[in-house]
This record gives C-alpha cells, sequence and structure tokens, in this order.
C-alpha cells in the first residue's frame, strides 16, 4: 500500500502534526490539528490554532466538492490540504 501524499486529507501529514478529516458534510464542523499557533485558512474564513493544538471549521451549508484548507504553521513550510465536502450536514 502506498503511502499518501502530503496533501491528502484523512491522515495525518508525516513530520506535521497537522491532521483533517478527509470528508465533511455541508453546515457541519469538522475538527482538526496542527501545531498551537498555527494559522488555518478555509472558505474565506481565517483563525489561529488554540494552544491545546485543536481547530474547528464550520463548513458553509453552500459548499460542495473539494476545497483547499491552508495550514500556515510557525517557522514552518505551508501545507495545503483538500477536504471533500458532501451532502447537507445531520440535524
Amino acid at each position: 500500500m502506498r503511502k499518501p501524499p502530503h496533501s491528502s486529507p484523512g491522515f495525518q501529514v508525516p513530520n506535521s502534526r497537522v491532521f483533517l478529516p478527509a470528508s465533511a458534510a455541508a453546515g457541519g464542523t469538522v475538527e482538526g490539528r496542527a501545531p498551537a499557533g498555527s494559522t488555518i485558512e478555509a472558505f474565506g474564513l481565517r483563525q489561529t490554532v488554540a494552544a491545546d493544538g485543536r481547530f474547528r471549521l464550520a463548513i458553509p451549508a453552500d459548499a460542495s466538492g473539494a476545497h483547499t484548507i491552508r495550514v500556515r504553521r510557525p517557522h514552518m513550510t505551508p501545507l495545503s490540504l483538500r477536504i471533500d465536502v458532501t451532502g447537507a450536514a445531520a440535524p
């Protein structure tokens, strides 16, 4: 089995401490991990990762298909990850 490339969702990127689920439902939320102080850019919004290394992304209700999530880590190379957005989240 081949290792996923660094930009594959659903896997922790080796040696990066970054994780993002492979998919999410439109209108829902997902939780990811990145080094504290990293900046996450997604769906036109920007947020800073908390001290515990966790972040939450609100997926817009009208989002669908593949979307790029940018992770800018302190003193490290930025990463671009993909998340696949599917139909609406369950109520």
